[in-house]
């Protein structure tokens, strides 16, 4: 399996969701890369990670203080918030509600 597949299932497990074959495709569900009810969902596999980088530095300081690391992204005068965590952690979150 190709390590970028094996990442979209990994995040569907995490995330309670369903993993869509050929997403973007024609035919597919829908455009995202996990289904999950109210989220568009896309899973990125990249070499490298400007991001990554950045979150690796605070989750080595937040370890030595016994800690779980949250990076906070804010892109000056603009779109907001992004807050970063390991999949594995928001995987001990509450569930999300299935919608009807």
């Amino acid at each position: 399996m190709k390590p970028w597949k094996a990442a979209e299932y990994r995040a569907a497990k995490a995330l309670g969701g369903k993993r869509v074959p050929l997403s973007g495709g024609l035919g597919a569900p829908c455009k995202g890369d996990v289904e999950i009810p109210g989220w568009h969902v896309e899973v990125k596999y990249r070499k490298i990670s400007a991001t990554m980088t950045m979150f690796l530095e605070v989750e080595k300081v937040a370890k030595k203080e016994h800690k779980k690391a949250i990076l906070v992204i804010t892109e000056k005068n603009a779109h907001g918030q992004l807050a970063v965590i390991r999949l594995k952690e928001f995987e001990h979150r509450p569930k999300m509600a299935k919608e009807d």
